[in-house]
């Protein structure tokens, strides 16, 4: 019989974070959640909002709490507050798992205030929980949602196998050297889960009311690739291709990432001061392969739509930076993507909500 664990989660009005929470309380587990929805506050400053919109997270949880047998716990507050931490930590989680990040690349490229509340935000967080960990409840498995595997320290050298591209993943680079050195020294327990870039919208218990859907970004600063392909072929826009279109993405649909997140959430307590970076996705494609697959999906139900190559805004390596995923699981043999022909059904649904200017990129952090 599987053990009830205490989990806390940070950023639980995440597109990530609310699935993974609700997952987890589905099967049996009690699950304490915060935000301080400092991500719905960065949208209204850049003007850029959900295809669909959502229920704010009060409602949804009372909504779980009304028609499930597991409670979800909500608490309000600042994972950067050390105070605010310490209090939830006072409880003694058995897992926590941190998705509490400002989340996108782009927004921490905009300009210097962008770049120091990503910076400040994900490093100072990521400390206030390490610190907490040592000083509450050592023997918990913590794990970290999505760091890109920058340095790979299971190598005997720590062997640096891509640079960063942007000040988002300098801050990821920065939180991984914390949680290395703290591992180390503390001899706590700490994966880093890569799941690639997450699409869809969708997860078994999203479905169940539609009030308890999570968001779904399709713009130039918080959409991921698929979400904003298959957002322009409904719009008739031809697929925009940064650069070459030869980068390589690691992919996994939402219900797959919460699935794989949710199973190391769930496994049995591990030998103190292990450190383990897991790579664990659906499908590695390239930009053009992904927009081969949107292009094909659309033209199946009746959508005509191109794609067209623009000068990328990204400093993006297309040779060495690919290194980051040479290691890596995948949990769909098929190597496809799942469900494209029913997201872009969904979207269609939506499509008056769609708001073309926020699609093209505006962001720059390259010398043309």
């Amino acid at each position: 019989m599987m053990m009830k664990k205490k989990i806390l989660l940070f950023g639980g009005d995440g597109y990530l974070g609310w699935p993974i929470a609700m997952y987890l309380a589905n099967k049996g587990h009690s699950v304490t959640i915060c935000d301080n929805f400092n991500k719905r506050k960065w949208e209204l400053e850049i003007g850029v909002k959900p295809l669909i919109p959502i229920s704010t997270l009060h409602e949804r949880v009372s909504l779980w709490n009304k028609n499930q047998k597991e409670s979800i716990f909500l608490k309000i507050g600042d994972v950067t507050n050390q105070r605010f931490v310490y209090d939830l930590f006072s409880t003694k989680p058995d897992v926590i798992i941190h998705g509490a990040d400002q989340p996108s690349s782009p927004f921490s490229m905009k300009g210097i205030n962008t770049a120091q509340v990503t910076q400040y935000n994900n490093v100072a967080s990521g400390l206030n929980i390490l610190f907490a960990i040592k000083k509450y409840c050592p023997s918990a498995n913590y794990i970290r949602i999505g760091a890109n595997a920058l340095v790979d320290y299971r190598s005997s050298d720590g062997k640096n196998v891509g640079p960063p591209c942007s000040y988002y993943e300098l801050s990821r680079l920065n939180d991984c050297n914390n949680i290395f050195f703290a591992v180390t020294n503390w001899k706590l327990t700490a994966n880093i889960v890569n799941t690639g870039v997450v699409y869809n919208d969708q997860t078994k218990e999203t479905m169940l009311s539609s009030k308890l859907r999570t968001s779904f970004h399709y713009d130039r600063v918080f959409g991921t690739i698929v979400n904003r392909f298959c957002v322009q072929a409904v719009s008739g826009m031809d697929l925009t291709v940064y650069g070459d279109g030869n980068q390589k993405c690691a992919l996994s649909s939402l219900e797959s990432a919460v699935e794989n997140i949710a199973q190391i959430a769930e496994r049995d307590p591990v030998k103190k001061g292990k450190f383990e970076i897991i790579n664990r996705f659906e499908a590695v494609k390239t930009v053009n392969d992904i927009s081969g697959e949107v292009i094909d999906a659309a033209s199946n139900l009746g959508i005509k739509i191109d794609c067209q190559s623009i000068n990328n805004p990204r400093m993006e390596m297309v040779g060495e930076r690919n290194q980051s995923i040479a290691r890596y699981e995948l949990n769909d043999k098929s190597n496809g993507l799942k469900d494209i022909d029913e997201l872009l059904r969904k979207i269609v649904e939506h499509k008056n909500n769609i708001l073309p200017y926020t699609i093209m990129p505006i962001i720059k952090w390259i010398y043309d």
